[in-house]
C-alpha cells in the first residue's frame, strides 16, 4: 500500500488543502480517497467504510507539512 507521503507530490490540490487545513484528522474521508486512487493509480489502505486511516507517519509528515506552509505564509 501507499502512504500520503509518498503520493504527495502526485496529489491534486484539493486533497492536499484538505489534509492541511484538517489537522486532527484521523482518516482521509472517502471520496478523497477515491480521488486520489483515480488520480495517481495507486491503492492507499481502506477500512470497511472506504476510508484511509492515517498512520502516525503519515501524521506527522502533515504535521510538518502545516508547519512549512505556515512559515512562508509568516515570511511572506
Amino acid at each position: 500500500m501507499t502512504s500520503i507521503s509518498a503520493l504527495w507530490t502526485t496529489l491534486d490540490t484539493d486533497i492536499q488543502q484538505w489534509l492541511l487545513h484538517n489537522p486532527g484528522t484521523t482518516f482521509l474521508p472517502r471520496t478523497y480517497v477515491n480521488q486520489a486512487q483515480t488520480g495517481t493509480g495507486r491503492t492507499l489502505s481502506l477500512n470497511e467504510h472506504g476510508e484511509h486511516r492515517l498512520s502516525p507517519e503519515e501524521m506527522l509528515f502533515l504535521k510538518v507539512k502545516r508547519g512549512e506552509v505556515l512559515t512562508a505564509r509568516s515570511t511572506t
